[in-house]
Parts: structure tokens; sequence; C-alpha cells
């Protein structure tokens, strides 16, 4: 079985590190399972022998993309367990509010993105906005903590713009220009 961790390569979002072989109970009963990270903050956990799901992946509708000349899967496959295990979109209540002042400054800044969840497509770059879609991407590493069954992982921010080339140059003089 082909593991399923997307449909359509729009975000970056291939296997970023080797499996994990665990030995885990579900239900009661011992399973072999071989677990992937996923840059979506996602493990997908199959029984190493069968090959198949030990949770059920189930596609879920997502967000299509505008860009013309775009294909876009209404679905894309989303483990229903264990819980994502790092941050894997970037919504307003994401941001900071250590002060209102800081909370402001950040939302203004984001109102030029496109956020949303996991799999929210790239939108086409406007020098008026939205720039692009405001994601983020998590490098994980094996293996599975012993003691606790942590996944060491870091998040980053991602900028996802798409700009059709017959534009690109008149809209970074749009751009240098709305910047002086």
């Amino acid at each position: 079985m082909a593991l399923p961790t997307g449909h359509h390569p729009l975000w970056d979002m291939d296997i970023s590190s080797a499996p994990i072989l665990a030995d885990i109970t579900v239900d009661g009963k011992p399973v072999k399972a071989v677990a992937q990270p996923s840059k979506q903050g996602f493990l997908y956990v199959l029984d190493r022998v069968t090959g198949k799901p030990v949770w059920p992946i189930e596609e879920k509708k997502v967000e299509l993309g505008t860009v013309p000349d775009e294909w876009y899967s209404p679905t894309q496959p989303i483990p229903t367990k264990p819980p994502a295990y790092s941050r894997n979109g970037v919504l307003e209540s994401d941001l900071i509010d250590f002060t209102p002042e800081l909370l402001e400054r950040g939302k203004a800044i984001a109102s030029k993105y496109h956020l949303g969840p996991v799999f929210t497509p790239p939108t086409e770059s406007k020098v008026d906005g939205p720039l692009g879609t405001l994601t983020v991407g998590t490098a994980s590493a094996a293996p599975i903590g012993p003691e606790d069954r942590t996944i060491p992982s870091r998040t980053r921010f991602m900028h996802l713009p798409v700009m059709p080339v017959r534009s690109r140059l008149d809209w970074c003089a749009r751009r240098k220009q709305s910047q002086t």
C-alpha cells in the first residue's frame, strides 16, 4: 500500500524523515507498527505486517484554490489518530497576544496573507494582497522517545505565493513602487 500523505505537491509536504518502527498496543492488542512523521504534523501509522493503517486515514474536504489553470484535490488524507504532534496551519487565533498592541500589529501583518488550516492552498500573489498563503511545515526526526513517546520536531512558517510568469515582472515593479 502506498502511504497517502497528500494528493498534490502544492505545499512542499513531502516526507521529511525516515519512518519509525514501534511496537504499540491498540485496543489491548500488540501491533508491530511503522509510523511515518510528516511535514503536516501528522503521524501516519501502519501495521508493518499487513501494510494497512492502524487507525483510519480519512479523506477530509479542504479549501480549493483559485489560481487559474491549477488543479486542486477536493480532499486530503488526514489520520484520525494520533492527534497532530505540531501546529499545522495558521489562523488569526494563533497570533501572539502578549499585549493588545502586539496582537493588533500581528493582525495587520497577517491580513496581507491568506490564512487557514492544514492544506490551505497557495494563493495568487497580488501587490494589494493577499501576498500568498501563510502556513507552517514541520521537520520531524525519529525515533519516538521510548519513555514518553514524543516526536522531536521543528515547525517553521512558510509563505506560499503563486505568481503567473506573465505578471511576475509587473508585480515586482508595482511592489517596489508601493514601498517607496
